[in-house]
């Protein structure tokens, strides 16, 4: 449809108005107007005598450029005059001309829509000529020559489209920067030891940084410690969450500070069996009196009962066994059970079976109360033990192994991470150290008590594969979280166990009753 004149412009407008020039008559038919002018403008046709005006939305122009010129009159359905020239402004300063009004004449509000002509001289008459199949001129009709867009033109649109996808990127780039910048959230949690190398890997600290927005300051502490500190003492040092090394601590700590922490929620994420390390004479020394068995490369305790009663509490000797080179009573060592989780977790398991039948189930509270004087003796028989699992295990290595204690307790995972950090050492490590796995054992669990959302996100960050993959292959911490996702044959000549019979800790009234006989003997009876 024809679009209104730009205002200030100024075109020769090609129309001519049909009217039969007096009122009533009709010798030429009426069309609907090419285009509408907006209200309020105006149109005067000027003779040499008057003006006469005709104001209220009558359509302007066409945009085409003529000029009708012809001799007064009708003729047919063609409009002929001479006598004078008709001037047509509108407000929007279009300026046309067209011959064939009188002076005075009234100006017909309707156009010739409909017909088609071809622009003529200014002394021809122009015919019109109805046409029967299209209601508004063709662009021929008008005079109008299309051209494709130049090769100039096209290459500016595209630059200016790619300019704009650009600037579109970056801005939506530049939007999120402020999130992706925003600084990690710092976590303090304290945990045992044993873990204190794993949370100060360094990829392990990146993926917390730029995968979880994290920061851990970790602070190692025995797990009971961590756990009987008071509510008050926990939001004094600003803690957001504990990590202890058993199940059995969570529940003294859940037992001691209920409701004190209102976001409080405790995911498991990493666990590892508890062992006996061992060297060849007196691994060699227990398969033949069948308190050890062998099998493929491993080796289990398969009569914890009768090498504790039968040995330990009774002040057996190696030289009683045979035992090449090893001297004195048969102890089992392990580090401080009233600070440290892996000597805690080796009295739960001698509770385990020393007060039940079986030695596979926890005992209740009057059942360990009746066998905390036996576990209380093994535990003197030890004399000065270390305070922490990772450097007791430490020392055992560097003192001699076997020849500092015959028999210690630890963490599976400890052996590991000390044969993936001697590299081409290890295999001189692993020639004087055995892996006794007793039969059944306790599971170390390694849960995050989150006191608060952020600590919350820890818990679910150290699920993340590859920090469990990290935690299995570097140091030695099995899944808590994913089935299948330790594979043992990755530590070739340890001799670990992939199927492990495992007993239940003792409940969290056993394991307060067992910890109040390890501080003090008077409260063993």
């Amino acid at each position: 449809m024809p679009t209104t004149p730009a205002v200030g412009s100024r075109r020769r407008c090609g129309w001519c108005a049909a009217s039969n020039g007096s009122a009533g008559t009709s010798a030429a038919p009426r069309r609907a107007a090419r285009w509408r002018t907006p209200a309020g403008t105006s149109r005067s046709c000027s003779t040499g005598s008057g003006t006469a005006r005709r104001t209220a939305s009558t359509p302007p122009p066409p945009r085409s450029a003529g000029t009708c010129a012809a001799s007064t009159g009708w003729s047919g359905s063609t409009w002929t005059s001479s006598a004078s020239r008709c001037s047509t402004t509108i407000r929007s300063g279009c300026s046309a001309t067209a011959s064939g009004r009188s002076a005075g004449s009234p100006i017909s509000p309707w156009t010739a829509s409909g017909w088609s002509t071809r622009a003529r001289s200014r002394s021809t008459p122009p015919t019109w000529t109805p046409s029967p199949h299209r209601a508004y001129p063709t662009l021929a009709d008008e005079g109008v020559t299309l051209r494709l867009p130049s090769t100039r033109f096209l290459i500016g649109l595209v630059t200016v489209i790619a300019v704009c996808v650009v600037a579109a990127v970056l801005w939506k780039r530049s939007a999120d920067a402020p999130a992706a910048a925003a600084p990690p959230t710092t976590v303090t949690c304290v945990g045992g030891s044993e873990k204190s190398e794993l949370m100060a890997d360094a990829e392990v600290k990146r993926i917390l940084r730029d995968d979880y927005r994290l920061e851990v300051a970790f602070q190692p502490l025995g797990s009971y410690d961590q756990v009987q500190l008071s509510t008050d003492e926990i939001k004094a040092r600003k803690l957001d969450c504990l990590w202890p090394s058993s199940a059995s601590a969570q529940g003294v700590f859940e037992a001691q500070h209920a409701g004190a922490f209102s976001g409080y929620r405790a995911e498991n994420v990493l666990q590892s069996p508890e062992v006996i390390y061992a060297g060849p004479r007196g691994t060699d020394a227990l398969l033949r009196k069948g308190i050890v068995q062998r099998r493929g490369d491993r080796y289990f305790v398969v009569d914890m009962k009768g090498l504790l009663l039968n040995q330990v509490v009774r002040r057996g000797t190696w030289e009683a066994l045979g035992a090449t080179d090893l001297r004195g009573p048969i102890t089992v060592s392990s580090t401080d059970p009233v600070r440290s989780n892996s000597g805690f977790t080796m009295a739960q398991l001698q509770l385990n079976i020393i007060a039940t039948d079986d030695g596979f189930s926890a005992p209740n509270l009057a059942q360990a109360r009746k066998a905390l004087p036996a576990v209380r003796a093994l535990y003197d028989a030890q004399g000065l033990q270390s305070r922490s699992s990772d450097s007791g295990f430490r020392e055992w290595l560097t003192q001699g192994g076997e020849f500092k204690a015959p028999l210690y307790a630890g963490y599976e995972n400890q052996i590991i991470q000390q044969v993936v950090q001697s590299g081409d050492a290890s295999a001189a490590l692993l020639k004087n150290v055995r892996v006794l796995y007793p039969d059944p054992t306790i599971y170390s669990d390694h849960p995050v008590l989150a006191l608060d959302p952020d600590a919350g996100r820890f818990a679910d960050a150290m699920k993340d594969p590859k920090i469990q993959q990290i935690a299995w292959k570097r140091y030695g911490f099995r899944s808590a979280v994913q089935v299948g996702a330790n594979d043992v044959g990755d530590f070739p000549g340890i001799g670990l166990a992939d199927q492990i019979r495992a007993a239940p800790a003792p409940a969290a009234d056993v394991t307060l009753a067992l910890l109040s006989c390890m501080k003090d003997a008077n409260a063993c009876r």
